[in-house]
């Protein structure tokens, strides 16, 4: 009865997420995806890329291209059967070009650690296996923050950390049978106040992907996805709390991919334009998302 009951606070969760705020004005919610790495339920550790690009309107400025590159390596380990842990740790690459002109900013990001717990495991519901889990943890102030980055003519949302502590909770549902399969999660972030007084805020964001598994030969095996992506921002705070002009947004994302698993080696790439948006009052706008990711399992 109280696996029940969390299955509906979970699904109602990731129907309603609200959300408050996020470092838009050219940026993207923070955190890349596993992709369908999750529907792979060994011990892992994995290297990923992903491009995030952004570009200014003109009609709003001197206009810009931004792009943030972060390179993750992220493990994931079972302690028991049901009990596992995930520790994602950034290296981000942010270049913006205006009028010609280069700025960038690169380092350590801040790490994120999570706790995930199954509720359930495989259970049959109209001939249907229904997995689920629930994670929550932090984000760690572990990159660099420069809280007077806007003097060199740098949104905030260019640092390569937050400069304060974030609490995360993400919940993940599989249903799959024989080899087709779908897979929903979310992740919700709540930031705290950083030591300047600055408020990036809480943000949201879920996926739906559909995948079909196709075994070869040799251990290899073949896995298609398609689905969609979501994200919800709002705006930024100073530390009198008013509000950060440009930092609002929401974005609904196409997001297909590939991946290969060969022995215990599994290759991901996905490619993720976008279906529609309006980011910081449309002067702002979401380019495609590119990822590769490969992984050890074990």
């Amino acid at each position: 009865m109280i696996r029940k009951t969390i299955v509906l606070i979970v699904l109602g969760i990731l129907l309603n997420i609200p959300s408050y705020a996020c470092d838009v004005c050219g940026c993207s919610i923070s955190g890349t995806g596993l992709g369908l790495v999750s529907a792979y339920r060994y011990n892992f550790i994995s290297m990923s890329w992903q491009l995030t690009p952004f570009e200014g309107s003109r009609f709003h400025g001197a206009g810009s291209y931004d792009q943030f590159h972060t390179l993750e390596l992220s493990m994931r380990y079972h302690f028991t059967t049901d009990f596992k842990l995930l520790v994602h740790q950034p290296y981000k690459l942010n270049f913006r070009n205006t009028n010609d002109e280069l700025s960038n900013l690169e380092g350590i990001g801040d790490t994120r650690i999570l706790a995930n717990y199954t509720i359930l495991r495989d259970k049959k519901i109209g001939g249907v296996n229904l997995y689920m889990e629930l994670g929550a943890g932090a984000q760690l102030p572990v990159g660099k923050y420069d809280s007077n980055l806007h003097s060199k003519d740098l949104p905030e949302n260019f640092n390569i950390g937050k400069g304060t502590w974030s609490f995360i909770f993400q919940p993940n549902i599989i249903l799959n049978k024989n080899n087709f399969g779908l897979i929903m999660n979310g992740t919700y972030q709540r930031n705290a106040v950083s030591k300047s007084g600055y408020q990036f805020g809480n943000q949201v964001s879920g996926q739906a992907l559909f995948y079909y598994r196709k075994d070869l030969k040799n251990e290899l095996a073949l896995t298609p996805y398609l689905g969609i992506l979501g994200e919800s921002i709002a705006q930024d705070h100073f530390d009198d709390g008013a509000l950060v002009s440009g930092t609002s947004g929401k974005g609904l994302f196409l997001t297909t991919g590939i991946n290969l698993k060969w022995k215990s080696l599994l290759f991901s790439t996905a490619y993720t334009p976008p279906l529609s948006q309006m980011y910081s009052l449309n002067e702002v706008s979401a380019k495609s998302r590119y990822m590769g990711q490969i992984s050890f399992i074990f």
